[in-house]
This record gives structure tokens, sequence and C-alpha cells, in this order.
């Protein structure tokens, strides 16, 4: 196994063992609704996005992706995003994560497969992220 894929494995496993603990944390924020947290997430995720992209120093690539096809790609995407946290954010709050378990674990193992199978076959990295 190449370095990369190690490291592609740790970050996934890693990513995982987050999403699994947030619902501790979630817990912890009882007292502030789930469209609030989802309100700060969004508000948060701007200067976090761009202090990233300037320590980077990748403005011209940021401009490069701002036509307004890809804005309403994006667009269209953290709506789905959007709602995606919403649910999960509303199940944690009233303790039905349990019934989210199977899909998550379903996901897990999807993406676990793709990463081997492209460290495998780098021809079809578009192919299998498309499915």
């Amino acid at each position: 196994m190449t370095g990369d894929l190690r490291l592609g494995f740790a970050c996934l496993f890693g990513a995982y063992a987050i999403w699994g603990a947030l619902p501790l944390y979630f817990r912890l924020m009882a007292h502030i609704t789930p469209a609030e947290l989802l309100a700060h997430r969004i508000v948060w995720s701007v200067p976090t996005g761009l202090l990233f992209i300037a320590l980077a120093r990748n403005w011209r690539q940021l401009a490069a992706v701002l036509t307004l096809r890809r804005l309403g790609y994006l667009s269209a995407s953290a709506v789905l995003i959007g709602a995606n946290w919403l649910i999960y954010l509303w199940a944690v709050s009233e303790e039905r994560v349990r019934e989210l378990l199977p899909n998550c674990v379903e996901v897990l193992i999807t993406d676990a497969t793709k990463l081997a199978r492209c460290a495998c076959d780098k021809v079809s990295r578009t192919v299998l992220f498309a499915k």
C-alpha cells in the first residue's frame, strides 16, 4: 500500500470518526435549535473558507471557478448539503440518530471501496465517482 493510499484511508476513517462523535457535541448544544446550529455553520464557513484560500493564495483559481453556470451548480449543492445537515441536526436533537446509522455505514463502505479502487485503477477515477 502506497503512502498516499494509507493517508487517504486515514483521512477517510478520521473523518468518519469525527462524524460519529458529532452527536455527542450536538447533544451538549441541546439548548440551541437545529436551524440555528445550521445557520452558524453556514455563516462561519464563509470566512473560514476565505482564510484557507488566502493562506493558499488561490484567488485566481477561485475567480476561474466563479462562472454563472458553476455558481448555479454550487448553489444547488449548497442547498442539498444544508438540507442534509438540517436533517442530521434534527435527528440528533430528537435522539433519532440510530435511524440514520445504516445510511452512514453504507456511505462509509462505499467511500472506502471507491478509494481502494481508485488506487488500483487510475484511469477510471472519473467514471467511478460519477456513479
